[in-house]
């Protein structure tokens, strides 16, 4: 009677140890599934922005404007830094200058955290 006790009890044990990781890995799982999803939102908006850099690289090339510098937004926070030069040497075009993501949200780096109240 005793062994059905202990045997009974080691299998509600291991049953709650197994739950508890499944919801773990659930849980990292979903986590895991946002962040590639943020990613690859991020990666979509930046190379929307490089595909008009370079329509405005083009239309340069072609003499249609003069402007050889770009802004161009990727997000709320952040911007695409364009700039092209003509090329010194004879049937290369241009040179890229400048081509950086520029953060321009307000970052408030000296905020206190009230960890004991």
């Amino acid at each position: 009677m005793k062994s059905l006790g202990i045997s009974s009890l080691l299998v509600i044990l291991v049953t709650l140890v197994l739950i508890s990781f499944a919801s773990l890995s659930l849980s990292t799982a979903k986590s895991d599934m946002n962040m590639a999803e943020k990613a690859a939102d991020h990666k979509t908006l930046y190379y929307e922005a490089c595909n008009q850099a370079e329509q405005e690289i083009n239309k340069f090339r072609h003499q249609e404007t003069d402007e050889n510098s770009w802004l161009i937004k990727i997000n709320d926070d952040q911007i695409l830094d364009v700039e092209i030069a003509k090329s010194p040497k004879e049937g290369c075009g241009y040179k890229i200058i400048k081509w950086m993501v520029v953060n321009t949200a307000d970052r408030n780096y000296n905020q206190k955290l009230n960890l004991l109240q």
